[in-house]
């Protein structure tokens, strides 16, 4: 952290209503000279047991909004939003509130193109600091996302409870979706009932065409996965997005 070794990537995140890539998760890579290429299941697992993680989260965050703020991002690269991780040490801190907003406020961010993804995996979420964090932050127009919803952790207590905007599905259940017809069965249904709860869907593991093909006939918002794009550094990310877009908003695509 002190050296600043950590790079932030972008995923983007395609809409099939617009034919556009509309939002993007960022995501860290950690990169060292003697162990090469450090794995997320590596590191931010010991991130989170030593409290570096809320560390992490800040960074990633100041790096997002430092380079949307100078390259002016929100105005002309089709984006509508970008996706951060919010671990839940960070989300349960009294200051986080102020430095969240203070960050967005420091390079002249809209508060409506940052989001936050959080994962359920211990009983912190849903807490009472993490429940008055997270309806400050809605309220003051931030969107959040439950994220690898049928991965054993996320379940509809907290979808219910909380004000989530969005789910995302982890991509194991499409591929197993594919082999096994219950389990198809129980993805699409999940899927409906997110819709009829006013809630954005979000496929995530989209790899290949059979994988597409698996969600075609879902009522899916928004798709993640090296199908459509890989994760890339924030300006490649940037460039490609705004590549892809040009000119498909003024054509009155909408998502």
């Amino acid at each position: 952290m002190d050296e600043d070794k950590l790079d932030v990537y972008l995923q983007p995140v395609y809409c099939p209503a617009a034919d556009m890539f509309v939002s993007a998760e960022a995501l860290v890579r950690f990169q060292d000279e003697k162990l090469g290429t450090v794995k997320l299941t590596e590191f931010i697992p010991l991130a989170e047991k030593n409290g570096m993680i809320t560390r992490i989260g800040r960074q990633v965050m100041k790096k997002v909004c430092q380079y949307v703020g100078e390259n002016q991002v929100t105005e002309n690269s089709g984006l509508q939003r970008i996706m951060i991780n919010l671990s839940v040490l960070e989300a349960v801190r009294t200051d986080m509130v102020k430095n969240v907003t203070e960050v967005m406020k420091e390079y002249g961010i809209p508060t409506g193109f940052i989001g936050f993804e959080i994962t359920e995996t211990n009983s912190a979420l849903g807490g009472d600091l993490f429940i008055k964090n997270m309806l400050e932050l809605v309220n003051r127009g931030f969107a959040f996302a439950l994220d690898d919803f049928g991965t054993g952790y996320a379940n509809l207590d907290s979808i219910i409870a909380l004000p989530f905007r969005a789910v995302k599905l982890d991509g194991s259940l499409v591929v197993a979706s594919k082999e096994n017809e219950k389990i198809f069965i129980v993805l699409s249904e999940h899927i409906r009932m997110f819709k009829r709860m006013g809630l954005r869907v979000i496929v995530e593991g989209v790899e290949n065409q059979e994988h597409l093909d698996t969600i075609q006939e879902l009522p899916v918002d928004l798709i993640q996965g090296f199908y459509y794009a890989r994760p890339m550094p924030l300006d490649k990310a940037i460039e490609f997005i705004r590549a892809y877009n040009k000119g498909k908003a003024d054509q009155g695509n909408h998502c």
